[in-house]
């Protein structure tokens, strides 16, 4: 089975003012897993925040509420988790009071413990808890910061700390939240999800079980970012669609060709992850193109990282792997998507670990 797209507006037939996101026809699709990238500021976090909370209010329903680090967790954790409570008098919660504390790891709501805040980074300090009493996992901001250091799989330790608290359950809501920072994401690319010329909507993949809402904005949420100060001041700069449409701040069309006839195979990269075709063309680029039999031409496979070297894959030398960066930093290298872009990213970035 592949994602169907579902054209959607977050804008009712008769309301065109609204300017918050509204999470409930992502649940309509019944998906275990939701997925939700949309704009800085348009509600996402605020909304499934309220859910988990009148969740626990109504039914007793314990969450997990994930950040990357630790770094993010302390952040929000400090003071009593004043931070993450800020917005908390803006919310309808189904209770007369409201104390909202956060000790240490532990969300207590009225007193009672109501969820944990957890990085995944340290997704081994947590084998083995026991975590039957969680119902729903929000993971926020999976999706990383351009430019941001990151050593190792993302996606690995995120797959691993949703694992460990899911475990085997089958009715658990897993909800992850992003900005538009990189369409061809790992964890994108880990779930086979390929978002495609900025269509706003809802992709859907029932027998995997994931529905993911790639937000359009009101336009009266994008007027009043327009307007503020520093709508003013990045107006016609590369920041302004990511920041103010929702679009893919990783987008660059350059990068981004069909591979011509008479192209000659050259390697495959590749790693745990996923694999990468490189092609020689007459018109003297490399082209990139997702690997579509990982199973075959095992003498033709390489990796840059020694962890990953088995019978079917060798190690890359460095003159060849500087070779590619090389052509890469010369924009001489062409993708058939922005997943296939990623994946030859992050494996020519691979650290050589003996």
């Amino acid at each position: 089975m592949s994602y169907k797209f579902k054209p959607y507006s977050c804008l009712k037939a008769n309301d065109k003012t609204r300017l918050w996101f509204d999470n409930r026809p992502l649940f309509a699709f019944g998906c275990n897993i939701m997925i939700v990238i949309g704009a800085r500021g348009i509600g996402k976090t605020f909304s499934f925040k309220r859910y988990c909370m009148n969740r626990f209010f109504d039914k007793g329903y314990m969450f997990a509420w994930l950040r990357d680090s630790d770094i993010a967790r302390r952040q929000l954790s400090s003071n009593n988790g004043a931070k993450f409570f800020d917005d908390v008098g803006k919310m309808q919660l189904h209770t007369d009071k409201f104390v909202g504390k956060i000790d240490g790891e532990t969300i207590r709501l009225n007193g009672k413990t109501a969820g944990y805040l957890m990085p995944s980074n340290t997704f081994q300090n947590y084998k083995g808890n026991d975590f039957d009493s969680i119902n729903t996992i929000v993971y926020d901001e999976f999706i990383a910061e351009r430019g941001t250091s990151y050593r190792g799989s993302r996606s690995w330790e995120i797959i691993n700390m949703l694992y460990t608290i899911a475990r085997n359950k089958k009715d658990i809501k897993i909800i992850l939240l992003a900005n538009a920072l990189e369409r061809g994401d790992e964890l994108l690319q880990t779930f086979g999800l390929n978002i495609k010329d900025d269509s706003k909507g809802i992709y859907v993949d029932r027998s995997k079980g994931i529905a993911c809402y790639y937000c359009d904005n009101s336009p009266s949420f994008e007027e009043e970012r327009r307007n503020s100060v520093m709508g003013k001041a990045i107006k016609g700069t590369q920041f302004e669609d990511n920041l103010f449409h929702n679009n893919f701040g990783d987008d660059t069309l350059q990068y981004y060709g069909k591979r011509p006839p008479y192209c000659k195979l050259h390697i495959i990269l590749c790693d745990k992850i996923s694999s990468v075709r490189l092609y020689d063309a007459p018109d003297g680029y490399i082209y990139a193109c997702n690997d579509f039999n990982p199973n075959t031409q095992a003498n033709m496979r390489y990796t840059t990282d020694f962890g990953a070297v088995d019978s079917h894959r060798a190690l890359l030398s460095k003159y060849a792997r500087d070779t590619l960066v090389q052509a890469f930093s010369n924009n001489q290298v062409r993708f058939d998507s922005a997943n296939t872009k990623n994946a030859f990213v992050r494996i020519i970035s691979s650290l050589r670990k003996k």
